[in-house]
């Protein structure tokens, strides 16, 4: 016991010495379930749920720390062996599936196989919590950014309409509404999982938002910049040599009972992965560069998102075209969001006290389930009298 003590303060010592050479690292106490680490800009809580499983929490202070969440089970029988070992720069978590790496500097978090092959990392900075007012309420803005990996289709966050299995690269608003049922779990083809334990307003990707193409980006069917030739379908009298393809019927407005076409090409700025998105009811279609990538017809009331992208080159140009049809339709909005800064993985949430994710490892994707039941609780199995018609 004295020589644990004396191992122990030789590590808070030595975590003393960097935070005064880097202003970073403080302190890093061990807990019955995992490690703390204190930091010039915040507490994070590293604690082992199960021999795959990993919760990680971040928050400005120790009693700001996420604490229990309506989403997740009582956890009081999960146990599992696990050690900790420490250098000069890390702690590491070790228990018979994984290997969770701490940077005591940064608190930076990894997690890697056995093997020592990383499965996932945090990137460097990339955790954030900024103060912001929320429906009139001061409230916490978070998020936490990982690596990407090349090699990795990412699936899951629930049942979203976008006609797409690999998420990866799509940024996503995540809100419950009629047909989109959000489900913040998150899983990749390299075997783990990340449950975002978070029920306020989520998105995941880049934080910029969907803006109508310019028109300085559009040109018509002759090739002179400033929007795009528009014509009512079945007839060849341009109403627009330059338009901007957009309905809005206000509430209790007439419909433009007109079903329309809007063509010419799109000029990129600059070279990378484009998304391109519609916001409409009644009938849409949208070709871009010869393929029609989008072709959907809703209700006037269940107004609803497209989504589709498309690689681009600077200053090349890519055909489009825009059709809609009138009946029921009183909204569409055609919109785009450049390429990236970066392509890593991002999750952001518009209230929490701090940052809460819990880490999944497989390597099946049976396995990453079966943590997400772990967590979450088993799935009711209703009896066969109740499967009748669904509607």
């Amino acid at each position: 016991m004295i020589l644990w003590i004396r191992r122990w303060a030789t590590a808070a010592a030595v975590a003393t010495a960097l935070t005064s050479a880097q202003g970073l690292a403080q302190s890093i106490t061990r807990q019955p379930d995992g490690v703390q680490l204190q930091t010039s800009s915040g507490t994070l809580r590293v604690r082992v749920v199960g021999a795959a499983l990993v919760r990680v929490s971040f928050a400005r202070t120790p009693s700001s720390l996420p604490q229990s969440s309506p989403a997740i089970v009582p956890l009081a029988g999960v146990q599992s062996a696990w050690t900790l070992n420490e250098t000069a720069n890390l702690a590491i978590l070790e228990t018979s599936k994984l290997r969770v790496e701490i940077d005591k500097h940064t608190a930076r978090v990894r997690f890697l196989d056995k093997s020592g092959r990383e499965v996932l990392a945090e990137r460097q900075d990339g955790r954030t919590i900024e103060a912001a007012m929320v429906d009139g309420h001061a409230e916490r803005h978070v998020a936490q950014m990982w690596t990407a990996n090349p090699d990795e289709s990412l699936f899951g966050l629930g049942q979203q309409q976008l006609g797409t299995v690999d998420i990866k690269g799509y940024d996503l608003d995540l809100w419950q509404r009629n047909t989109n049922v959000v489900v913040p779990l998150l899983v990749s083809s390299r075997g783990y999982g990340i449950f975002w334990d978070n029920l306020s307003f989520t998105r995941f990707g880049d934080l910029r938002p969907f803006v109508p193409v310019p028109a300085s980006a559009l040109l018509n069917r002759e090739g002179t910049r400033g929007g795009l030739s528009l014509h009512v379908i079945g007839s060849t009298v341009l109403l627009s040599p330059a338009s901007i393809p957009v309905i809005d019927v206000p509430p209790g407005g007439r419909q433009a009972l007109r079903s329309l076409r809007w063509e010419g090409s799109i000029e990129a700025p600059s070279t990378g992965m484009y998304q391109f998105r519609t916001y409409s009811n009644g009938g849409i279609k949208v070709w871009l560069d010869g393929k029609l990538v989008i072709n959907h017809w809703r209700q006037n009331w269940l107004t609803e998102y497209d989504q589709v992208r498309l690689p681009m080159e600077a200053g090349k140009r890519y055909t489009v075209a825009v059709e809609t049809d009138a009946e029921q339709q009183s909204t569409m909005h055609f919109e785009w969001k450049t390429p990236a800064a970066s392509n890593d993985t991002s999750l952001w949430s518009e209230a929490g006290s701090g940052v809460d994710y819990y880490f999944l490892y497989g390597p099946r994707i049976d396995d990453v389930i079966a943590g997400f039941r772990t967590l979450t609780g088993k799935a009711t199995m209703l009896p066969n009298w109740v499967f009748g018609l669904w509607q």
